[in-house]
């Protein structure tokens, strides 16, 4: 299936990054978040009790047709001054093998299907800082 029926996402977002970078600026690329096929805030609304994690197999969406498409036009950016952090490696087979999390514990990590809540937008922003910190430690 073809996503990109508007832009041509594969050139249009290596351009964008690529004319970005050019004065030896740096790029950080958050790569995608995990989805859920429900709203996880939702998930307790309907009957899971609070703490319980609400979870996604991870092969499944792994092996989302969408997320292989916008992974593919990620694998192909290489650049040396743009660094891509991996959301899955936060969400997924972290909290719990082979799973991701929209949330655990007490903490909602996604609001809905796709959008992180301000716990996620937590473990997100410390990463980001941590790759930050590796740059201007160079």
């Amino acid at each position: 299936k073809d996503y990109s029926t508007q832009y041509e996402l594969d050139v249009d977002i290596n351009k964008t990054i690529l004319k970005l970078v050019e004065k030896n600026n740096y790029v950080l690329l958050v790569e995608q978040m995990p989805t859920f096929p429900f709203s996880v805030i939702d998930q307790y609304y309907a009957g899971v009790e609070w703490g319980e994690p609400i979870l996604r197999n991870y092969d499944e969406w792994k092996n989302n047709e969408r997320r292989l498409y916008i992974q593919r036009i990620y694998n192909k950016i290489n650049h040396p001054n743009v660094i891509k952090l991996s959301t899955e490696k936060i969400f997924c087979d972290s909290f719990v093998k082979d799973e991701c999390v929209g949330a655990f514990d007490d903490m909602i990590y996604f609001y809905d299907s796709n959008h992180i809540s301000i716990d996620g937008a937590e473990l997100v922003g410390d990463e980001i800082f941590k790759e930050i910190d590796k740059v201007f430690s160079e």
